[in-house]
């Protein structure tokens, strides 16, 4: 019988790109901007939002602390290392506030900013 300690760690899930090609998301942000600015603000934002998503592909890999091989997301034991997984702490309410209200002042923002170009015509 082995005596071999028990090994605790946590499952680090990690985003990983899937797909979407970089110079696509530029040229359609590009050509967003120039829409926006000199022909209509409604289809450059739409081709600013498209390029946003072009680049946007990805999935969540959980991957071993302890030995940092891929796991699968319903795993309690590592199969290489045989490490006890457990799930990833979560981080603080406060964080998520935080993240929330600057999110909401970005948008906010841009929502000042498209008014002031509207009343300037």
């Amino acid at each position: 019988m082995s005596t071999t300690p028990t090994v605790y760690t946590y499952r680090i899930a990690r985003k990983v790109r899937t797909g979407g090609s970089g110079a696509a998301a530029v040229i359609l942000m590009l050509i967003g901007i120039g829409v926006f600015i000199f022909i209509n603000w409604i289809i450059g934002l739409i081709f600013i939002i498209i390029g946003g998503l072009v680049d946007s592909k990805h999935k969540l890999v959980h991957h071993c602390d302890h030995c940092g091989n891929e796991v699968a997301s319903t795993c309690r034991l590592c199969p290489t290392c045989r490490a006890d997984l457990a799930p990833e702490p979560r981080k603080p309410f406060w964080i998520a506030m935080l993240r929330t209200l600057g999110l909401l002042a970005i948008l906010a923002s841009s929502l000042v900013l498209v008014w002031y170009v509207l009343r300037m015509r």
